[in-house]
């Protein structure tokens, strides 16, 4: 069987377009995760003691998250996720801080 060339150019330029979507929407899935594991994060910290321990790192963690939203709002899901990811090692600091002055 024979496949025109204008009919395979077609369905390559079908698939690298769907591949294109779905790579679109798993980042965003990947920020709008990575922003649910730092808002977790920063509500433990808080849980913790942080604001009272750890205020500075607290107040980073929370400043990177709003941003983090911020970014996936304007549709920069990479700044979102590396935002989120900024907030979470905030958060971790702040966690680890309050913890260990109990």
């Amino acid at each position: 069987m024979k496949i025109h060339k204008p009919l395979t150019t077609l369905l390559v330029t079908a698939a690298m377009l769907g591949l294109a979507g779905t790579a679109q929407a798993s980042d965003k899935a990947r920020a709008r995760d990575a922003i649910a594991e730092a808002d977790a994060r920063i509500e433990s910290a808080w849980a913790a003691g942080a604001a009272e321990r750890a205020a500075s790192s607290q107040a980073r963690a929370t400043a990177a998250l709003e941003r983090a939203r911020y970014q996936l709002r304007k549709s920069n899901e990479h700044h979102a996720y590396y935002a989120a990811r900024e907030a979470d090692a905030f958060a971790q600091l702040a966690l680890a801080t309050a913890q260990s002055q109990r």
